[in-house]
Order: structure tokens, then sequence, then C-alpha cells
């Protein structure tokens, strides 16, 4: 009997053991998705990267000014000017060398967040949507001088205390044998240095931009180039602007050998059309468009049919409607009968585009009706119904007939037989 009490014991400590893995089991595959989710939470998401050319009052925005993205008026990334006009660079190098971007991005920020741009103090005129893990060209402006920034004052040092020398005790020379002296052995001539000869100024015009390519009349183009001295001495040179082929401006600009500097031109056209750019041997266009007219409408080919009905018939009326602008929009056609509006239907359409909008309308009443559909009129009339064939009747004349038609057929008949 100990025995087997034993063996029970074992037993019930084994199934003790075994429920304590399974439970310890349990409870880390239950924690092991929150750690899993809490690891996710806080993975920031992946920035917005923006660059492009940055211009105040027309100008290139000059080096060294700091440009600042904020959401909600919390900053989010910030960047600082290399290169007059612009800010950041893109993956070919076009605004600069090496890929410098403003980073937008915070654990908090969301997928279309409203994203502001500020240069220094001042609020640039763009905003742009926040998107995840994108790359974006946008070409901010700004209205007003920008503010010029103070100086952080550098700490004066603290002067520190000098120890006092000590004096140094003199020893009493002692006399130094006079030997004869030697000849002094003729100095051979030194060879002139040749000088070194530089290369001359030498010119490179890349990066030929245009923005905004296209235009409405009366606003402002920009021209940019970029120009660098490849050669040894500094030099100047003069950068050549033709629009349609005809020279339209030229700056000139003197730079140091190895440096690069930008040069803008402002161009106002005031005339629709397209026009090229060229910039000693760069080529360029750009086009000057009309802002789009609104949605207008116009109505035409009222036409009423027919124009006499019998009383309880449908009289079908249509008319043709047509956009004359240049942006989509709604009409609402309003069919109105001696004056009292009966039906609507609305219609959309593209700008230049045209749709034919039918009714269909019952009136039992013996008169004349009125038609008005915006500015067009017209009419149609409703007479009475024709009095209705008895068929009874007919079918009862044609019975009599033929009755009397056999009588005579059998008298005559008969009367040749006598």
């Amino acid at each position: 009997m100990m025995k087997n009490a034993f063996s029970n014991f074992r037993i019930w400590a084994s199934v003790r053991r075994i429920g304590a893995i399974v439970i310890i089991c349990l409870v880390l595959a239950l924690l092991l998705p929150l750690g899993q989710a809490n690891a996710d939470e806080s993975q920031p998401p992946l920035p917005h990267a923006f660059y492009g050319t940055l211009l105040v009052d027309g100008a290139p925005v000059p080096t060294g000014a700091q440009v600042v993205a904020k959401v909600e008026g919390q900053a989010c990334g910030s960047i600082v000017t290399r290169y007059p006009g612009k800010y950041g660079s893109d993956e070919g190098g076009n605004f600069g060398p090496g890929i410098e971007m403003l980073a937008v991005q915070g654990a908090d920020l969301n997928d279309g967040a409203i994203i502001e741009f500020y240069v220094e103090t001042v609020q640039a005129d763009q905003t742009y949507l926040f998107l995840t893990g994108n790359v974006t060209e946008l070409n901010l402006t700004v209205v007003g001088p920008l503010p010029t920034p103070t100086p952080t004052p550098k700490p004066t040092p603290t002067p520190t205390a000098t120890a006092t020398p000590k004096p140094t005790p003199t020893s009493t020379p002692t006399p130094t044998p006079t030997h004869t002296p030697k000849p002094t052995a003729t100095p051979k001539p030194t060879s002139t240095p040749l000088p070194t000869v530089r290369p001359p100024a030498a010119f490179e015009v890349t990066d030929l931009s245009i923005a905004p390519s296209v235009v409405e009349p009366g606003q402002n183009v920009v021209i940019q180039v970029n120009v660098t001295n490849t050669g040894g001495v500094e030099g100047g040179y003069t950068v050549l602007l033709k629009v349609n082929g005809a020279p339209g401006a030229s700056s000139s600009v003197t730079l140091a050998p190895g440096s690069s500097g930008v040069v803008s031109f402002y161009l106002i056209k005031d005339v629709v059309g397209s026009y090229s750019v060229e910039v000693n041997g760069l080529s360029g266009s750009f086009e000057v468009k009309q802002a789009p007219k609104p949605a207008a409408f116009s109505l035409s080919g009222l036409d009423i049919s027919p124009s006499t009905v019998s009383s309880g018939e449908y009289v079908s009326i249509s008319v043709t409607v047509t956009n004359t602008g240049d942006l989509e929009g709604n009409y609402t056609a309003i069919l109105k009968i001696d004056g009292e509006e009966v039906a609507t239907q609305e219609v959309n359409l593209a700008g230049g585009g045209s749709k034919s909008v039918n009714f269909s309308v019952p009136e039992r009443d013996t008169r004349s009706y009125s038609v008005a559909i915006g500015d067009l009129t017209g009419s149609f009339t409703v007479t009475e119904q024709p009095a209705g064939v008895s068929w009874p009747l007919v079918g009862g004349i044609i019975g009599g007939v033929v009755v009397i038609a056999s009588v005579v057929y059998f008298l005559l008949l008969r009367r040749r037989t006598n």
C-alpha cells in the first residue's frame, strides 16, 4: 500500500509540473503580441523630404538662411541654404553636390497633415500635405524682407594670473681665445625661380531652370543658370538671355578660380503664347496661358413636338444646353408652362460640352399653352379627342347587308328555276 501511495504521489507531482509549463506557455503567448505591438508603435514613420528653389520678393534667398517645416505650429524639420535661391538637392545633384533635403518627420505625424514652411520667421506662400516616405520638389516663395540674424556674442575669456619670474644668477664669462679668421668663400649665384603660369579664367554655364513653366499674363517667370570659373585666375563673364531668338537681357558676374555663382533673370510677358529661352547655349521654354474661364451656360434649339395634340396625349419638349466656359460645371434646366415650374433636370458639362435635355408633359384641357426654358419660349395646343367608332353598330350594319344580299340572291335563283 505504501508503494501505491508513493506511485500516486509521483504521478500527481508530474501533473503539477506539466500544468505549470502549460500556464507559462499561455502567458508568454499572450505577452508576445503585446511586445510586438509596442515594438511596432515605437518605430517612427519615414520622413517626407523636400527640395527646390527659394525666392523672397522674387529674388534668390542668400546662403545661410534657415528653412523650417511646421505642422500645427510644431517644428518637424529644418535645413540651412548652401546655395543662393535653393534649399536641399535632388538625387541628380541639380541643386548642388550631394543629396541633402529638408526631412519632415515626427512620431505623431499622419498622412494628410498640412505642412507649413518658414524662411527664418517669415511664412512661405506654399503648404503641402505630409506623405510618409515621399520626396517632393517644392519651389517656395516668401513675401517681405527676411529678418537679419543677430550674431551671438562670444564670452570674454577670464585672464589667467602670470607667475612672477625668479632672478637668474649671472655667471662671470670665461675669456675666449682669439682665432685668425679664414678667408670667406665667394657664394655661387642662385638661379631666379620662373613665375608660375596659371591658366586664364574660363567659364561653364549649366543647370538652366525656368520656373514656373506655365504662367498667366503678367505673372513673373524666374530664369536661372549656374556659372562656374574653371580657370586658374579670377575673371568676369557676361551671361546673355535670348527670348524667341532676340536678345532680352544680360548680367555680368566676377568669380574666383574654381567658384560658382547663380545668375537670375526675371521676365513678365502679357501676350499669350509659347516662348523659347536660350542662355549661353542652354535652351528651354515657358508658356503664357489665359486663366481658365469659369463654367457658363447657354440654351439653344427649343423643340416642341407635336405642336398640336389631342387631349390626354404627351408633348415632348427638348432644349440643348452648352457650357461656354473652360471649367466643368452643373446646370439646372427648369421647364415652365404658363409661367409655372412643372419640371427640372440637372446636367453636368465639361468646358465646351453640350447636351440635350428632354421633358415629356401630358395635358388634357383643350387650349393653348406657353412654354419657357430659360430665355427660350414656345407653345403648343391641345384639341378635343375625335369621337370613337361604335364597332357593334358597324357589325350590325354589315350583318344586315349580308342578310339582304342573301335574300335577294335566293329570290333571283328561285325565279330562274321556275
